[in-house]
C-alpha cells in the first residue's frame, strides 16, 4: 500500500516483497552510476515491510531488509558514503563532498521483525539481528545482535531479550 509519494531510482536493481507499506515521501535508489564510477547495486524489502516519512535508502553493492521490518520517520541507510577517510587514497577536503567517488562502506542486512526508530542512521557493513530494536536518534555502524535493544550515536546494546523469561534484561 502507497499512503505516500515514493522516489524511486534505479527500479531494475530493486525487489520489493509483497504488502509494503510506505507513509509519506520515501527516497529509495540503486545508484549504478555516479560520475565515472560503475555499479552493480542490489536492494531487497521484504513482505511487510513498513516505510514512514522521509526514509531514504542508498545502495552501491547490497541493502537486505528483510520482512516483518518497521521504520520510524527520517531514517537513513546506506552501504557507502561520499569519499573514504583513512589511509591511502583518502578524500580530500578541497574537493567538494559531490565529487568524492563514492565507497567507503559495506553491505546492510535488516533481518526480520527489527524495530528502527526515528531520525536513526545505519551505515554498512552491519548486520543487524532478528527482532532488534534501534533506538530513536542512533548511528548504527556496527553489527546489532538478534533479540537485542540498541541505543545511541554510536549505537550500542542496552537490553538481550531473554527468552527463558520472556524479559528484556539490561546489559551490564
Amino acid at each position: 500500500m502507497l499512503g505516500g509519494a515514493a522516489n524511486i531510482r534505479g527500479s531494475r536493481h530493486i525487489e520489493f516483497g509483497r504488502q509494503i507499506f510506505i507513509n509519506g515521501p520515501v527516497w529509495i535508489e540503486a545508484v549504478s552510476r555516479y560520475g565515472d564510477q560503475r555499479f552493480q547495486p542490489h536492494i531487497v524489502i521484504g513482505d511487510r515491510v513498513c516505510l514512514s516519512s522521509g526514509v531514504h535508502v542508498s545502495c552501491i553493492d547490497r541493502v537486505r531488509i528483510d520482512q516483518g521490518v518497521l521504520m520510524g520517520s527520517h531514517v537513513y541507510i546506506s552501504d557507502h558514503g561520499h569519499g573514504w577517510y583513512g589511509g591511502a587514497g583518502s578524500a580530500s577536503p578541497m574537493t567538494p563532498p559531490a565529487e568524492r567517488l563514492l565507497g567507503g562502506g559495506g553491505p546492510v542486512h535488516i533481518e526480520k521483525n527489527v524495530w528502527i526508530g526515528d531520525n536513526v542512521v545505519i551505515v554498512g557493513p552491519v548486520v543487524i539481528g532478528e527482532g532488534a530494536v534501534i533506538g530513536a536518534n542512533s548511528v548504527v555502524r556496527k553489527d546489532v545482535p538478534a533479540f537485542a535493544i540498541a541505543v545511541g550515536a554510536p549505537a550500542r546494546v542496552i537490553r538481550k531479550y531473554a527468552r527463558e523469561s520472556g524479559l528484556w534484561e539490561s546489559i551490564k
